[in-house]
C-alpha cells in the first residue's frame, strides 16, 4: 500500500485519515526533516553542505546516545532522518535514538570501500530504533567509489533508497498495528478479566 502525502514533507497511512474509535491508538503523522517535494537530504545542513568528509566522530563510551552519538545530533538534529520521528523531546524518545550508517560498515569488508569515508561523520544519520531495524540487511551492490565526490553521490542516492524502504515499512507496521487495535477492540472481554492495550 502505498503512502498518501497530504501535503510536503508529511506521511499518513490511508487508514490513519479514517476515523477510529481510540485516539489512544491513533499514530502521530510524521514530518520528514530536511526532506523537501525535490526529495533533499539532512547532509545539506552538514558542515560543507555534506560534501566533506568530517572524521569519524570519537567513540566516547561507545553507546549512540552518550559516546559517538552528539557530533552526528549536532550535524543531523535529534529527530529521524528516514521518518522524522523526533527524539529529543523527552527520556523515553530520547532512548530511541539511534545511529545509522547510510553506507553500511559491511560494505569495508565486503566490498573493501574505504573504511574512513564509511565510518566518516558524514556518512552518518541520526536514527529511531525501529527504522534502524526496518533497514538492517540494506546491500549495497555498487563497487568501491574512487573519489569522495563519488562517495557522496552514492550516498545521497543510497540515503534516498533508505529513506522509501523506511516510509514503506513504517506504512506497512502502522497498517498492521491499526488491525490489531481493531481486532483487540472486537474481541470479547471474558468475565472477570480486564482489557487494557499492552504497553
Amino acid at each position: 500500500m502505498k503512502p498518501v502525502v497530504e501535503e510536503p514533507g508529511i506521511l499518513q497511512s490511508p487508514r490513519a485519515a479514517r476515523p477510529h474509535r481510540s485516539d489512544r491508538f491513533r499514530c502521530k503523522r510524521r514530518k520528514l526533516p530536511g526532506v523537501d517535494a525535490s526529495g533533499g537530504t539532512p547532509f545539506e545542513r552538514y558542515q560543507g553542505a555534506g560534501r566533506r568528509l568530517l572524521d569519524p566522530p570519537p567513540l566516547g563510551d561507545g553507546s549512540c546516545r552518550r559516546g559517538y552519538g552528539p557530533p552526528v545530533f549536532s550535524e543531523c538534529g535529534t529527530a529521524c532522518a528516514y521518518c522524522g520521528r523526533e527524539m529529543g523531546e523527552s527520556y523515553d524518545s530520547w532512548l530511541d535514538l539511534s545511529i545509522d550508517h547510510v553506507i553500511p560498515g559491511n560494505t569495508v569488508k565486503r566490498l573493501l570501500w574505504p573504511r574512513e569515508w564509511v565510518d566518516d561523520l558524514s556518512n552518518l544519520v541520526t536514527c529511531c530504533r525501529a527504522c534502524n531495524e526496518f533497514l538492517n540487511g540494506y546491500r549495497v551492490v555498487d563497487p568501491p567509489p574512487a573519489t569522495a565526490d563519488e562517495f557522496f553521490v552514492l550516498r545521497d542516492r543510497h540515503f534516498v533508497a533508505k529513506r522509501a524502504k523506511a516510509i514503506e515499512r513504517h506504512v506497512r507496521e502502522r497498517d498492521w498495528y491499526e488491525g490489531w487495535v481493531r481486532l483487540r477492540e472486537s474481541a470479547p472481554i471474558m468475565e472477570g478479566t480486564t482489557h487494557t492495550p499492552a504497553q
